[in-house]
C-alpha cells in the first residue's frame, strides 16, 4: 500500500504493522510514521484502553498522596509484579516451558527478586557482579536456578565463572574456545547462536543479525565444533535471542525450530551434533503493551505454538533414537517488570514558544533513559486531572537534563490546564529505568517505592 507523507496530513494504511514497515523502510521512518499515528486523540485522551496495568488510574489518589510525600518517584505495585510472574509461569503448567529465566539487568531491585524467587522464577545474569548478587540476595539459592550469559568480557572473568559457579554459562563467542581453550576443559555450556535476523522497535533492542554483536554465525557451526573438541568440553544447550519488545506471539517457536535445526542427527556418523545437549533456549523478548491501539502478547497462542513445536521435536528425535527429552527454556525480562512500575513527578513549569506547548516536570532522563536511548514509547497520563471533562493540547513533555535529547514524549496530548505542581505519571516504567539510571548532571535519582 502507498503510504503518503506532507506537512498536513498522514495516510497510512492499516494492512501493514509497524514491525513489516520496520522491515521495508528504515527504523527511523517507521518510528516517525507511528509517531504520527498518535494523533488521533480519541486514543490517547483517555488510558482505559491500556488494560493491561490499570493498577495506576485505580490506584491515583495513593499514588499521588505518595508523591506529594516523597518527591519524584517510582512506585511499584507488588499485586501487579506477583500477577505478572503467575501469569508467564502458566507457561509451565502444561509442560511446554522447563524453565522460565527473569533478566535481572531489566530490575536488579531486591524486593522484585525475592517476589519472583517465592513465584518459581529462576535468574539470568549478564555479569559476574550481577551473580553474586542473586546469590547474595537469595541466600540458599540453588547455582542451577540461574543463568550466566555474559558479551565480551574478560578471560579472568570468564574464567573465574568457570571455576567457581556450578551453574549454567553461556558462550556466545568463537574467541574464547579457540583462544582460552584450556579453561574449557570438562565443562559443560551452552552456546548462543545468531538467527541472522533481529526483532525490535529500534537498532538498540535488536540483538540478531550481521551488525549486532551478539551469537555465533551458523555458518561458524564446523569452526564451532572443531574448537567444542579441542577444548573438550559438553554443549548442553543452544541459546538464542532476537531482541525486545516482541508481540508477535510465533516468534518463540521459529527460534526454537531454528535452534533444532541445528542439532539434527548426522546420518555420516550416525550420532549427535551436540550428544550432550539438554536444553533449548529461547531467549526472551515478550512485549508488553504500551500505546492505546496495540495488543497484548496473547500467551496462550505462545504456549500453544510452543507445544506444536515440541511434539514435532519429540517425534522427529524419537524417530532418531536421540535427544528424546530437550528442556524448553525461555528469558523474560520487561515483560515481567515494566508494567508494574510507573514514575511519577511533578510539573514545574509550563512554557509556549512560537505555537509549541511544553511541559517540564522534575525529573529527568538520568531517572528513565529509554526514550532518548531507544526512542522508546511511555504513554503519559496527567494524573492530578485524570477524569476531568477538559480540553486537550499537544505538549511535549520534557526533564529538567541539560540536554536538548531531554524528552519523555513528544506530542502527547494532555490536558490543556496542566499546571505547576500537577502530578504526571509515566507508564510501563518497570524495566531499564532504575537500573539505567544516574547522577547525570548531579540530579537524584527518582526513590523506588512498594505499594501493595
Amino acid at each position: 500500500k502507498i503510504i503518503h507523507i506532507n506537512a498536513n496530513d498522514i495516510i497510512i494504511s492499516t494492512l501493514l504493522t509497524f514491525e513489516e514497515l520496520g522491515d521495508i523502510f528504515s527504523t527511523d521512518i517507521a518510528n516517525t510514521i507511528q509517531q504520527f499515528k498518535g494523533y488521533n486523540l480519541e486514543n490517547f485522551r483517555e488510558v482505559e484502553s491500556l488494560s493491561d496495568y490499570p493498577w495506576w488510574i485505580e490506584k491515583k489518589d495513593t499514588l499521588i498522596d505518595t508523591v506529594n510525600s516523597n518527591g519524584t518517584s517510582f512506585i511499584y505495585d507488588r499485586e501487579t509484579l506477583t500477577n505478572n510472574a503467575k501469569r508467564l509461569m502458566k507457561l509451565q503448567s502444561p509442560g511446554v516451558v522447563d524453565n522460565v529465566f527473569y533478566a535481572i539487568k531489566a530490575n536488579t531491585n531486591p524486593i522484585i527478586l525475592k517476589i519472583f524467587y517465592e513465584e518459581g522464577i529462576n535468574f539470568e545474569c549478564v555479569s559476574w557482579k550481577e551473580l553474586n548478587f542473586v546469590l547474595d540476595t537469595l541466600p540458599g539459592i540453588d547455582p542451577k536456578r540461574i543463568l550466566y550469559t555474559p558479551n565480551f568480557v574478560s578471560k579472568e572473568e570468564l574464567q573465574t565463572a568457570l571455576e567457581n559457579f556450578d551453574g549454567y554459562i553461556t558462550i556466545d563467542s568463537l574467541y574464547p574456545l579457540q583462544h582460552w581453550q584450556d579453561i574449557f576443559n570438562d565443562k559443560s555450556i551452552l552456546i548462543r547462536l545468531d538467527p541472522g535476523k533481529g526483532k525490535g522497535h529500534h537498532q538498540y533492542v535488536k540483538t540478531a543479525g550481521k551488525k549486532s554483536k551478539f551469537g555465533i554465525d551458523p555458518k561458524d557451526l564446523d569452526e564451532l565444533l572443531v574448537a567444542i573438541e579441542q577444548c573438550k568440553c559438553r554443549v548442553v544447550g543452544l541459546h538464542c535471542h532476537k531482541g525486545s519488545g516482541i508481540l508477535n506471539p510465533t516468534i518463540w517457536n521459529k527460534t526454537a525450530d531454528f535452534l533444532s535445526s541445528l542439532c539434527k542427527f548426522d546420518e555420516s556418523n550416525k550420532s549427535s551434533v551436540f550428544p550432550h545437549l539438554k536444553y533449548l533456549d529461547v531467549g526472551g523478548g515478550l512485549g508488553v503493551v504500551e500505546r492505546p491501539e496495540q495488543s497484548n502478547l496473547d500467551l496462550d497462542k505462545v504456549s500453544t505454538f510452543l507445544s506444536s513445536w515440541k511434539s514435532s521435536f519429540l517425534n522427529d528425535s524419537n524417530e532418531n533414537n536421540n535427544n528424546q527429552h530437550i528442556d524448553l527454556w525461555i528469558e523474560p525480562g520487561r515483560y515481567l517488570v515494566a508494567t508494574g512500575c510507573v514514575l511519577l513527578a511533578k510539573v514545574t513549569q509550563i512554557k509556549i514558544k512560537k505555537g509549541k506547548y511544553f511541559i517540564g516536570i522534575n525529573a529527568g532522563f538520568n531517572s528513565l533513559v529509554r526514550p532518548i536511548l531507544y526512542s522508546a514509547y511511555h504513554h503519559i497520563t496527567n494524573l492530578s486531572k485524570y477524569g476531568q471533562d477538559v480540553e486537550y493540547q499537544i505538549f511535549d513533555v520534557v526533564g529538567f537534563i541539560c540536554e536538548s535529547g531531554d524528552i519523555f514524549g513528544k506530542d502527547r496530548y494532555l490536558p490543556a490546564n496542566t499546571e505547576e505542581g500537577d502530578v504526571i505519571c509515566i507508564s510501563t516504567a518497570g524495566a531499564y529505568g532504575r537500573t539505567m539510571s544516574s547522577h547525570y548532571n548531579m540530579r537524584d535519582i527518582a526513590k523506588e517505592i512498594f505499594i501493595d
